[in-house]
């Protein structure tokens, strides 16, 4: 792509391959989508809020759906986030690794827990954290002696797998552990491995955009089964069994899920595999309607790796980005950004590395509408 090629026309170009794909607006950006099986489901639970049927068979289905031994149903992903920085000892002053090129829940959760984030690059293959920095800050980057680098924060970037085999490889040899935050990846793989699979623990988000809503709600996924049962006391206000008193064994969160949120995520989650085949063929549509458009690039995950595209997003020239999603609002149909990266804001000044591909993405990518009413139109 070069600057001389920008002008109305390209940008004409990329509206009508969008268009081509989504049809005419009004169409958000990534609405939630609840069908009447769901709605059923919730009014099962309504009959008796205080019934946690629907909790239990979310764990169970994520179990079965991410490949992992123990999963805790929470109130929020950012509550898991919490919970799992708590699980693997991180504690004040410490320093976390986190990526840049990531909502904001995951450096807000080490801050909320008295640590430091150490904000690193990422990759443009698949926009997950770039291991090699990981590395350079594990062995030192300059940092005092006396700061503890206590974890390591491996997101997958829009349901994009990240290089885990890399990541664990290094943390490993440093002894520290990985949380896997898989908050938009339920349904991907790296390789033959679940996301949600392969950190010490993990983490799932069930907010209204996820492929799975529960209109709220999140969880946690470890194959430690003594961690999982520790998230468990930890999230249910320690609270001990014993008739008749009231009584908590250490201090900790109310941070169970919404038995009524469990309920929606439940019955979404019996549909995983529809929902991720629904998003596929989406991206593949995006895909194809681009291929003409040679200053355009639509981001594919790796081939050894199946993405769920929770958000499908194309690179574009940065003078005309901005064009792009004017033109694009303007019929209503409404694109976003990338995430502003953590080291601009709020986190700015915080440690961090070089930031040249984080700054890149931002500054390139466009995410496409990508909700599943829009997507189940191509399966």
């Amino acid at each position: 792509m070069t600057e001389t090629s920008v002008g109305r026309s390209l940008v004409d170009r990329i509206v009508e391959a969008v268009v081509s794909v989504t049809g005419p607006g009004p169409l958000l950006n990534c609405p939630p989508f609840v069908e009447q099986e769901d709605i059923s489901a919730v009014r099962r639970q309504a009959d008796d809020v205080s019934r946690y049927e629907y909790v239990t068979a979310l764990e169970d289905r994520l179990r079965r759906a991410c490949g992992v031994r123990s999963a805790v149903a929470v109130s929020s992903g950012s509550a898991a986030l919490q919970l799992a920085l708590k699980l693997v000892g991180v504690g004040p002053g410490d320093l976390v690794v986190v990526p840049s090129l990531s909502f904001v829940a995951a450096a807000n959760a080490v801050a909320h827990a008295h640590a430091v984030p150490f904000f690193v690059d990422a990759l443009e293959t698949d926009f997950g954290i770039d291991y090699n920095y990981i590395e350079w800050v594990l062995w030192g980057a300059g940092l005092t002696p006396f700061r503890r680098i206590a974890a390591v924060v491996a997101v997958h970037m829009l349901g994009h797998p990240c290089s885990m085999n890399k990541i664990n490889e290094i943390a490993a040899r440093c002894n520290v552990p990985v949380i896997e935050d898989a908050a938009e990846a339920l349904g991907s793989r790296f390789r033959e491995h679940p996301c949600g699979s392969m950190g010490k623990v993990a983490v799932l988000s069930f907010n209204n955009n996820k492929i799975v809503t529960g209109g709220g709600g999140g969880a946690l996924l470890t194959n430690d089964e003594g961690l999982g049962d520790r998230a468990r006391v930890l999230a249910t206000t320690a609270r001990t069994d014993r008739e008749s008193f009231v009584e908590h064994s250490s201090v900790a969160w109310n941070y169970r899920i919404p038995t009524l949120c469990a309920a929606l995520a439940a019955s979404q989650t019996e549909r995983l595999d529809q929902l991720v085949a629904a998003k596929q063929a989406l991206a593949q549509a995006y895909n194809v309607a681009f291929r003409d458009v040679e200053e355009v690039r639509f981001h594919r995950c790796a081939d050894d790796c199946s993405s769920n595209y929770w958000l499908s997003t194309i690179t574009v020239l940065p003078s005309c980005k901005d064009q792009v999603l004017t033109a694009l609002a303007s019929r209503k149909i409404y694109c976003r950004s990338m995430f502003t990266p953590m080291h601009v804001t709020p986190y700015a000044g915080y440690l961090r590395g070089p930031m040249t591909v984080t700054e890149k993405v931002f500054q390139q990518t466009i995410c496409l509408p990508s909700g599943i009413a829009l997507a189940k139109r191509f399966l």
